[in-house]
């Protein structure tokens, strides 16, 4: 697919998640969407509340990506992020983490009516990607998802980019997929276990997909 092209499919798709997520800057928005496909996770007090707030949590290897976040958000932070430590039973080891929450803002509520949806089974608020996901698939949003979840598949040995969808269905994968089509980028789904799949580029379109990431990725 030709740069000209790209570039108007990407406009588009950062004037709808501008149109979305008004009073947010496109950084602050494409930030917010990357890490629902990611780490990150929207809370509310209850099913009444009306109130949201983000959550983010990376480990020690992230720290700088982190804070990255928190500088990006500050204006809807009131603490700084904290350092914990985790007790990983499984492997006898401790784990360094750092964590942050935004105050409760109405910004962030059309990202929270669009991602979730209430249990009344369960009594909580689902995570569930909604059919139109690929609306707003920005290199932005890409970007974000990768960092919090991608990886290269093999490095030396092959060319394809993973991004884990695990707590995503096959169907929801699809509409990422969808998506990630717009750019011309080929992807498959690889099963890790029963009901979650991986996500992977094809060989030949991973340096589509590099190049519509280049200047988005965070050192």
């Amino acid at each position: 697919m030709k740069e000209q092209k790209i570039h108007e499919i990407s406009k588009q798709k950062e004037d709808n998640l501008l149109k979305l997520c008004t009073n947010l800057t496109l950084t602050q928005a494409e930030l917010l969407m990357g890490s629902l496909l990611g780490d990150g996770n929207l809370q509310t007090a209850s099913k009444t509340a009306g109130t949201w707030r983000a959550r983010f949590l990376q480990g020690e290897r992230q720290k700088a990506y982190l804070f990255y976040k928190y500088e990006t958000l500050k204006n809807f932070v009131g603490t700084e992020p904290r350092r914990s430590s985790n007790f990983d039973r499984r492997t006898n080891t401790v784990y360094t983490r750092y964590s942050f929450n935004t105050k409760t803002f109405s910004e962030v509520k059309p990202l929270a009516e669009m991602f979730y949806t209430w249990n009344e089974e369960t009594r909580r608020f689902d995570k569930k990607l909604p059919k139109n996901i690929g609306d707003f698939l920005t290199p932005g949003v890409i970007a974000i998802w990768f960092m919090d979840d991608g990886s290269a598949k093999w490095i030396g040995h092959s060319n394809s980019i993973r991004f884990s969808t695990d707590c995503f269905s096959q169907e929801e994968i699809g509409y990422l997929q969808k998506g990630l089509k717009d750019y011309g980028i080929d992807t498959t789904l690889q099963q890790k276990r029963r009901n979650q799949w991986t996500l992977a580029t094809s060989e030949s379109s991973a340096n589509t997909l590099k190049v519509l990431l280049s200047e988005k990725i965070h050192p």
